[in-house]
């Protein structure tokens, strides 16, 4: 195996032909090349080296250098110190350095130099000119497989870099380690992960946690506009519902929803608005001709005069003189019933005696419909579509349900608990009723709410009212068909216990 960096040294008496004269007479120091220096003593062609000598000759002694070679080229050949460059062939080339003395004295020497590869001594294909770091073992040299075994394997100055035991990206974490990219330092176990779709914390997963990925898989991240990335429950476009969140990412809470004043009026369908999309419609309000319940007590355009109270198309003040009796209107039938159908001022006068449905009754018989032969007094009811009031008893096969609230009175102090009784709610069908008991108002520094109810699904419950002001609270029945219309109680409250 060939040393980087050759030397050779030659002590020359003054003897033999390579010394031109000697002087007579007395102790002379001789002319003495010290020291030949090569960089390289295998040189690749082309290839350029340094080279120099050093000689004594005696105090006073002045020395010259000249440099010859058989090819190649020079740098300068009366240097001590000097370049050479290869030829571009391979072959042996003999350097030859000649030093001379003030005293006509000189001597010189030459080495041969190898212009080549030099000798592959493993056999692996690589000398150590062609970059083999161990021309003993034919398991290293250049481009050989790196493997786990402390020795640098294919000679690129690092240690086992490739292996899975090996910290290729200085990033403390090898393959073994978990490492899925040991070739990038910025990427380990535990790293932080960035918006680059890399897996940067070698998890399996790629910019999870960043504003680019779903972190809760509802198909939208937050640059997407997910405003809560962490449940799958809130996205754009996800449905509202009542639970205290931004679902559908629009900036409102529970909008649509019956805990939610849409329509800005103050109430909410939680506490007894019966149209949240119109604001003229509120427990309270005023009713007019609109066709909508502007009150909410389950009856549209309700009042004196102005409305159709009993459906059948006419209102008091276009003549109808019981607006509570569908039956009853100017111009409606007669009909043995005690009352004025035709509101002429005489009750059952005039009555017609034909049976004109064929169902046995006339109207002077007691048919409160003469052209629907299921409809006369006493017929069975029946689950028709219209639902008709086939007994002419007031009432259908499917009714509503009604609710009615009471409490004790309807001004208490403040601290002081309230009873609510809706026992006497009922069903006209005698169906079970489910109850629901809320705050239709409360006063807005009140901290309560509904679920707070004391036996809020139960026919009787309690509260105690926290602030003192205007109260009203909702009761709601339903038969699993319909729910009623609200009955509300409304309660001053005095300051007092609060």
């Amino acid at each position: 195996m060939h040393r980087s960096f050759a030397f050779v040294r030659l002590l020359l008496l003054c003897m033999g032909a390579l010394l031109v004269a000697c002087p007579t007479g007395g102790i002379t120091t001789p002319l003495n090349i010290d020291q030949l220096s090569f960089s390289q003593t295998v040189v690749l062609p082309g290839e350029t080296i340094d080279i120099s000598a050093t000689a004594t000759g005696g105090e006073g002694v002045d020395i010259s250098y000249a440099w010859t070679a058989e090819a190649g080229e020079l740098a300068d050949g009366s240097s001590a110190a000097t370049t050479w460059t290869a030829p571009e062939v391979a072959q042996l080339v003999k350097i030859t350095i000649t030093v001379t003395d003030s005293l006509e004295r000189s001597v010189w020497v030459g080495i041969d130099i190898v212009v080549g590869t030099g000798i592959d001594h493993d056999g692996d294909g690589y000398s150590v000119r062609q970059g083999d770091c161990d021309d003993t073992n034919s398991a290293i040299y250049p481009g050989a497989p790196d493997i786990q075994d402390g020795v640098d394997n294919d000679c690129d100055g690092e240690i086992d870099e490739g292996s899975p035991e090996s910290d290729d990206d200085g990033d403390g974490f090898a393959d073994l380690d978990g490492d899925c990219d040991d070739g990038d330092a910025a990427v380990y176990p535990g790293a932080e992960e960035i918006i680059n779709g890399v897996d940067d914390d070698c998890d399996g997963a790629t910019d999870e946690g960043t504003d680019a990925y779903d972190d809760d898989g509802d198909g939208v991240s937050e640059n997407d506009g997910d405003c809560n990335d962490t449940t799958s429950a809130i996205s754009p476009g996800a449905a509202e519902i009542l639970d205290g969140l931004d679902n559908n990412c629009n900036g409102t809470v529970d909008e649509g929803t019956a805990g939610f004043d849409d329509d800005g009026d103050g109430f909410t369908e939680l506490s007894g608005d019966c149209d949240d999309s119109d604001g003229t419609s509120y427990p309270g309000g005023t009713e007019v001709a609109d066709g909508a319940d502007n009150d909410c007590d389950g009856t549209v355009d309700n009042g004196p005069f102005l409305v159709d109270d009993d459906g059948d198309g006419w209102t008091e003040l276009a003549g109808d003189c019981d607006d509570a009796n569908a039956y009853t209107f100017p111009g409606a039938p007669e009909w043995f019933d005690g009352e004025d159908n035709d509101c002429n001022g005489t009750d059952d006068d005039g009555m017609d005696t034909t049976d004109d449905d064929g169902d046995g009754q006339s109207e002077a018989e007691g048919d409160c419909d003469d052209f629907a032969d299921t409809v006369f007094s006493g017929a069975p009811e029946l689950d028709d579509d219209p639902d008709l009031d086939n007994n002419c008893d007031g009432w259908f096969f499917v009714n509503p349900p009604f609710a009615v609230a009471t409490t004790g009175a309807s001004s208490v102090q403040c601290g002081t608990q309230v009873v609510m009784d809706g026992a006497a709610s009922w069903d006209p069908d005698a169906d079970p009723l489910a109850y629901y008991w809320y705050y239709s108002y409360q006063p807005i520094n009140s901290n309560l709410v509904s679920g707070g109810i004391t036996g809020s699904t139960t026919s009787s419950a309690s509260f105690v009212p926290d602030v003192p002001g205007f109260w009203q609270i909702g009761l709601l029945v339903s038969d699993g068909q319909f729910n009623s219309a609200p009955a509300i109680i409304t309660l001053d409250v005095t300051p007092g216990g609060c």
